[in-house]
């Protein structure tokens, strides 16, 4: 019961700030290029495209869609073992 307990907290850990950091991105897609871009531009008033800025919005979706099958299926996993 104490390992179950382990796994969840660890995997909280992780999946919260991921879920965090693609929930701001999915709202603010030109900062987060901008930050996440910005050691490669000596120019800091680089505006991205509107496919990059589509492509930021999927994969901040597809990462929040990610985590909660991750985590539906670890409950599932976790629920089932009972020999632990």
């Amino acid at each position: 019961m104490l390992i179950k307990i382990f796994i969840i907290i660890v995997f909280m850990a992780f999946a919260v700030p991921i879920c965090l950091l693609s929930i701001y991105t999915l709202k603010h897609p030109e900062e987060m290029f901008r930050m996440s871009e910005q050691w490669r531009y000596k120019d800091r008033d680089v505006e991205p495209s509107e496919f990059m800025i589509d492509m930021m919005k999927f994969g901040s979706v597809f990462t929040i869609i990610l985590v909660i099958i991750f985590f539906i299926i670890m409950i599932l996993d976790l629920s089932r073992i009972d020999s632990w």
